[in-house]
């Protein structure tokens, strides 16, 4: 990718949380699943590095969607399968837990 290509963080919004880590993917998955949206899978991706001998942050990306919101849209734009199902990124960032 060039520069011209690639995502600024500035395009992506971060909001803090109360909670830990563990705690604000709890609930995140406890809203979802309220929502009627399905939660495809949730990544550790702080224990997927400590598998190979790495350190991360505590790092956890939850995936999400309604397969009835996005069929549509990616039948009628195959390229929104690169933004779809949507991610939401939990982090720690020293004390603080954020949500991107």
């Amino acid at each position: 990718m060039s520069d011209a290509e690639t995502r600024d963080e500035t395009d992506i919004v971060t909001k803090l949380s109360s909670r830990s880590v563990t705690d604000t993917v709890s609930l995140l998955t406890e809203m979802v699943g309220a929502k009627g949206m399905k939660v495809f899978t949730v990544i550790d991706q702080s224990a997927e590095a400590r598998q190979v001998g790495l350190q991360l942050r505590e790092t956890i990306l939850v995936i999400f969607g309604s397969p009835t919101a996005g069929t549509p849209v990616m039948a009628a734009s195959p390229l929104a399968a690169l933004d779809l199902p949507l991610k939401v990124l939990v982090w720690a960032d020293g004390t603080q837990t954020k949500v991107s």
